[in-house]
């Protein structure tokens, strides 16, 4: 559309839930005149799909986050084209490595990332064609400024936006300030307040060149100690062994050792799950660098969720909303891309929207994977595009 205003989209939080909603927003308007940016707090994508890297050698990596992908049979129809697409490019493959103590269901695939799995929300950075990512951008506050959004972080001057996507966990939605204090009711606040999450630690071991882990498996389920509950030898695990780096070894703690050490200091938690590790692996190598990461919001467990539909052209930020029905329903079902087992799961279970022009809001359900988002927002765009029918279809058998 000629001389239509160029729409500036702000998408807070860079893991896989902000990645994947910038590559399907230009997916869904690829002629439309959109600046897309993210800000994430952090100094690199990924948020709970991150990768770190031995300070020694950025080739030796570990996954502290998510460890694989399970495709489940129900949402494999459904979601085929992302994980044709993911392995194309590969992004994903098959994992073949053993891991012990993992329940299968039957019909499911599990795939790893052998370039980390932070790679699979790199990649959606750049299926977003031009999108600015912008870290170590803390929002604390966004507010309502001549029918824009304005909006805060700590530290730098405050930027305005047409519409604003929120991907970052409850907690952290609520201790914003500003008028978002006002735009979410007390009834509504208090849904969200009831969403709980578990909690745990990880610990990445990094060890040079020509180290030798010899243990029979690439990754374990561990049962029986009281403070850790998975261990991966990372690049056995992804199917990536050489010469020139060492090998890196995850381990993830149970959720209750985790909630109970939430509040420790990280370096007073270290040695204890060091400990343990030696008790489950005696005479492992000592690793040339640790890296120890808490997980605050590490599994969304429960909570109710507001789902909205919304009339809005996206290649007129001035235009104003014609309609919008709420509904409240609950987060149902699992999802096609799970991270299985200790994996950690995405700390927001939805993304907020603001819209510009006014108080107008919407939440949609990631039911507990960012991947359910594939879907939710393919429709939120339709419908914003005013494609009602098959916006409304989709809705009905979704609530």
């Amino acid at each position: 559309m000629a001389g239509a205003a160029m729409a500036r989209v702000l998408i807070v939080g860079a893991g896989l839930t902000g990645s994947l909603c910038a590559a399907l927003l230009r997916r869904e308007l690829p002629q439309r005149p959109l600046r897309i940016v993210l800000w994430d707090k952090a100094r690199d994508a990924g948020g709970r799909m991150s990768t770190s890297r031995s300070p020694h050698n950025p080739r030796c990596t570990a996954d502290l986050g998510a460890q694989y992908i399970t495709l489940r049979p129900a949402y494999a129809p459904k979601h085929q084209s992302f994980y044709e697409d993911l392995l194309a490019h590969d992004v994903l493959k098959p994992l073949t490595a053993p891991v012990e103590g993992m329940v299968m269901e039957e019909g499911s695939h599990n795939f790893v990332t052998p370039q980390g799995i932070s790679s699979i929300v790199k990649h959606y950075l750049t299926e977003s064609a031009g999108a600015d990512v912008f870290y170590e951008h803390h929002v604390t506050q966004i507010c309502l400024r001549g029918g824009k959004w304005e909006v805060c972080k700590k530290t730098g001057s405050p930027e305005q936006f047409d519409i604003v996507v929120l991907t970052i966990p409850v907690p952290q939605i609520l201790q914003l300030q500003g008028d978002i204090v006002n735009i979410i009711k007390e009834s509504q606040k208090q849904q969200l307040e009831s969403v709980s999450y578990s909690s745990r630690y990880a610990l990445g071991l990094f060890y040079e060149a020509g180290t030798w882990i010899d243990v029979p498996w690439a990754a374990q389920y561990i049962t029986n100690n009281p403070c850790i509950r998975f261990i991966s030898i990372d690049n056995k695990k992804r199917n990536i062994e050489s010469s020139e780096f060492g090998p890196s070894v995850v381990v993830h703690t149970s959720v209750p050792f985790g909630i109970a050490h939430l509040e420790w200091d990280k370096e007073k938690v270290q040695p204890i799950i060091l400990d343990q590790l030696e008790n489950i692996m005696p005479g492992l190598p000592k690793p040339t660098s640790i890296k120890c990461q808490k997980w605050r919001y590490s599994q969304g467990e429960n909570g109710t969720c507001l789902r909205s539909e919304q009339k809005q052209d996206l290649s007129h930020p001035g235009t104003k909303n014609s309609e919008r029905r709420l509904t409240w329903a609950d987060p149902k079902g699992s999802t096609a891309f799970q991270r299985q087992g200790s994996s950690v799961l995405p700390g927001s279970l939805f993304s907020l929207v603001l819209l510009q022009h006014g108080p107008s809001f919407c939440f949609f359900t990631v039911s507990y994977s960012s991947y359910q988002l594939c879907s939710t927002f393919n429709i939120t765009f339709a419908s914003l595009l005013h494609k009602e029918n098959v916006m409304r279809e989709t809705w009905r058998q979704k609530i």
